[in-house]
């Protein structure tokens, strides 16, 4: 690999990749509030801690679909995460019936592939069921 698709594979990299498109000025103060950097630094601590302790925890903690969070828990040494992967498309046959997604990141173990979708902690109406909103017809 080389060093320009290492660095783009990073979450750092993903992160700079992502600015890019946006203005650069909306980062100053550290991006103080931007969500993006909130999910990249929050990724990239899970990331480099302890596993089973502390991104273990984490998916236990979280709710919904049991039996899938836990088989991707007890597999999370393995983990491999993806941070803004970009266009994920998922579900139908054909072209038209395919849903697009754009996931914050990817979990994947050899027989479990999670979809993230970060949100930071505050209220809003939209956030709780933003997914099924704009992507269950």
């Amino acid at each position: 690999m080389d060093i320009s698709t290492a660095a783009a594979s990073s979450i750092v990299g993903k992160l700079l990749e992502e600015i890019s498109w946006e203005k650069a000025r909306d980062y100053r103060a550290g991006g103080q509030g931007r969500e993006n950097v909130l999910t990249a630094e929050v990724l990239i601590g899970l990331d480099f801690l302890p596993r089973e302790a502390f991104l273990g925890r984490v998916l236990r903690a979280a709710h919904g679909a049991n039996e899938a969070r836990g088989r991707l828990a007890r597999k999370v040494e393995e983990l491999q995460m993806q941070f803004l992967p970009g266009d994920f498309s998922c579900g139908g046959v054909d072209v038209k019936s395919r849903l697009v997604v754009q996931p914050d990141a990817i979990f994947e173990t050899p027989n479990t592939y999670t979809l993230v979708e970060a949100k930071r902690i505050r209220y809003g109406s939209f956030q709780p069921e933003q997914l099924a909103r704009e992507y269950i017809p």
